[in-house]
């Protein structure tokens, strides 16, 4: 079962699976070209896509500066996700009630609907 799990195969069809059911869920195909970035970080490692980080780097720990680049990354793209695909989904683009026929009362300081 380990090997199993361990497998760059298992990992590249699983998130490909996963990756192949978001873009039917989508219904934008053009978002299958992220299949081959998925298959490039699971099988083949041919482009190095962390660039801002060292590949072997010393002592196996990246500086305090690189760890914070990354994170930083990581929430910009993360929240820009959330943001794109479940927030401004349910975000109406135009006011839905609008006077159109106003007189502002000054003693007061309000609207009165004249229509």
């Amino acid at each position: 079962m380990k090997e199993l799990l361990s497998n760059k195969w298992f990992k590249f069809s699983t998130m490909g699976g996963l990756y192949l059911l978001w873009v039917i869920w989508l219904g934008n195909f053009w978002w299958l070209i992220g299949l081959a970035v998925i298959f490039d970080i699971y099988v083949t490692e041919k482009v190095h896509w962390a660039f801002w980080k060292k590949k072997n780097p010393p002592n196996g720990r990246q500086t305090k500066v690189v760890e914070w680049i990354d994170a930083i990354i990581f929430a910009v793209i993360a929240a820009s996700f959330i943001r794109l695909f479940f927030i401004e989904a349910y975000t109406t683009k135009y006011t839905i009630v609008v006077p159109v026929c106003t007189q502002h009362n000054a003693v007061n300081n309000r609207h009165k609907i004249v229509c």
